[in-house]
């Protein structure tokens, strides 16, 4: 199964400059998106990427955070991942890279990501 950037940034983004990074670092480890959808937050943007192939988590964290994803989140993918793998239980833990889709305080909603078709489409040309 073809792995999956899901990105976290906590701010307003100018996609010109993303798009150009995400093509830049994609080439350079030579991969390939085959779809992109980006949803707004109540704080900023969820992005994420379909690769065209299975790599390992490690990467998937690193690259996560070189395009820009919230550090404190993949510093907690990364230690999700390394205690998985010490475990030996990550072959059977696939969702450990999540991203919520609405965020709940006190039984109230305070955050639902909403897609966003002009800049989905946009970063799919």
């Amino acid at each position: 199964m073809n792995s999956v950037l899901k990105i976290d940034i906590d701010k307003e983004i100018d996609f010109k400059q993303f798009k150009k990074k995400l093509k830049d670092t994609l080439e350079f480890f030579r991969l390939k998106h085959e779809k992109i959808e980006v949803f707004d937050t109540k704080h900023g943007h969820h992005i994420c990427i379909n690769l065209n192939k299975e790599i390992d988590n490690a990467s998937i964290v690193f690259l996560q955070l070189l395009l820009g994803s919230d550090p404190n989140r993949e510093m907690f993918n990364w230690l999700r991942i390394k205690h998985l793998e010490r475990t030996r239980e990550l072959r059977n833990f696939k969702h450990w890279n999540v991203l919520f889709a609405k965020k709940w305080v006190n039984k109230k909603l305070i955050s639902k990501e909403v897609l966003n078709k002009k800049i989905t489409n946009y970063m799919n040309r």
